[in-house]
């Protein structure tokens, strides 16, 4: 289970320490603690998934969805910008 202690330990240690557990008390306790909702996923080849939770305010965290159930969170931060860049068009 995903507790207030873990959510600050991990917010003190570097990016490599993953703090895991199930989906759902991830996702309840980024919502919960800091207003965080999914905003993108992306699956892998070998079965885990990518998922970017990000708040109003610009915080976001990367967490990774593994195969056997588990959860983790693998980097935080903030001033997450939604960046949609139209490819350069040249004419031959």
């Amino acid at each position: 289970m995903v507790t207030d202690l873990m959510l600050a330990t991990y917010l003190a240690v570097t990016p490599v320490q993953a703090v895991c557990s199930t989906w759902a008390e991830v996702v309840n306790a980024l919502k919960v603690t800091h207003n965080e909702t999914l905003t993108y996923r992306a699956m892998f080849v070998q079965g885990s998934v990518m998922a970017i939770f990000t708040s109003p305010s610009g915080e976001f965290t990367v967490v990774q969805a593994l195969p056997d159930g588990r959860a983790c969170m693998i980097a935080v931060g903030h001033g997450f910008e939604e960046v949609n860049e139209q490819p350069n068009k040249t004419t031959h």
